[in-house]
C-alpha cells in the first residue's frame, strides 16, 4: 500500500477553498474497506473508528445507518440491502474495478453476478463515461451549491483517491459546488468519482489524526479506510 497526501489551497476551480486528496495505491481491493465503530452500527467520533481500523487513511462514507433499507447497500462483500432506488450507486468490484450507476442504469441481477466488494448509496456520480465533468446531476437542488464535499475516486484497478474538500468556513474555505467538485475530480485524472456524505461529516485521518478542518465535530457510523489486511481477514 501507497498514500500520498497532498493539500490544495486556493486554486483557480476553489478561488476561495481548501481540499485534500489522498492518492491511493493497493495490491489488494480488501484493503479499501468500510469501518464501522467496534461497539456496533452506532455512532462515534471518526478517528476513533479510524484508529480502530488500523487506517493508514480514512475518509466519511455515506452514513450506513441511513442507508439501510433505502436502496442498494453492500459492505464488505456483504449484501445487506437490494432495494429499487432512484439515487445514483457507486459499486467497487472484488476485481478492483469502480463502477457508478445512475436509475436504470443497471440490474441487481447483473451487478451481484459481478462480485461487489463494496456498493455505496448517496452520490451523485460526479464524471461522465468518458471521465469529463458532469453538467447536470441527479441530486436535489439544495444539495449542488456550495457545501463541504468527500468525495471517492478511480484511476484503475487497485488506484483510487479521497477528496474532502473544507467548507462553511469564511476567510478558510467556503467548500464546493457539485458542479466544482466534478470539475476537481476530473483535473485529477479520475475515470470514475463518486460523492459521499458531506458537511459536517466530511472528514479525512491520516495516521491517526484528523488532517483536514471539519465543520464540526459530527460522530459518524461509517468511514471508508484504506488499511493493511489483518490476519485471518482474508
Amino acid at each position: 500500500m501507497a498514500v500520498t497526501v497532498t493539500k490544495y489551497e486556493y486554486t483557480e476551480l476553489l478561488p476561495k477553498g481548501v481540499y485534500f486528496v489522498a492518492d491511493i495505491y493497493l495490491s489488494d481491493v480488501e484493503q479499501l474497506h468500510a469501518a464501522f465503530p467496534l461497539t456496533g452500527y452506532s455512532f462515534a467520533v471518526p478517528v476513533d473508528i479510524a484508529r480502530d481500523a488500523e487506517a493508514v487513511i480514512a475518509v466519511n462514507g455515506d452514513c450506513f445507518v441511513d442507508q439501510r433499507g433505502a436502496g442498494f447497500v453492500v459492505r464488505n462483500g456483504q449484501i445487506y440491502d437490494v432495494n429499487d432506488t432512484t439515487a445514483d450507486i457507486c459499486a467497487l468490484y472484488y476485481d478492483g474495478r469502480m463502477e457508478t450507476y445512475g436509475p436504470g442504469e443497471y440490474t441487481a441481477e447483473d451487478v451481484i453476478s459481478q462480485e461487489p466488494w463494496q456498493i455505496w448509496h448517496f452520490g451523485p456520480s460526479l464524471l461522465n463515461a468518458d471521465g469529463s465533468p458532469k453538467e447536470s446531476f441527479n441530486i436535489s437542488e439544495a444539495l449542488l451549491i456550495t457545501h463541504p464535499r468527500t468525495a471517492l475516486g478511480y484511476y484503475e484497478p487497485g488506484h483510487y483517491c479521497f477528496v474532502v474538500v473544507d467548507g462553511r468556513q469564511g476567510g478558510y474555505s467556503l467548500g464546493a459546488e457539485m458542479q466544482t467538485l466534478s470539475a476537481i475530480m476530473h483535473e485529477l485524472g479520475c475515470k470514475a468519482a463518486y460523492n459521499l456524505d458531506g458537511g459536517a461529516s466530511s472528514v479525512m485521518v491520516f495516521h491517526g489524526q484528523v488532517i483536514n478542518r471539519p465543520y464540526g465535530d459530527r460522530y459518524l457510523n461509517d468511514l471508508v479506510v484504506a488499511a493493511e489486511i489483518k490476519e485471518g481477514e482474508e
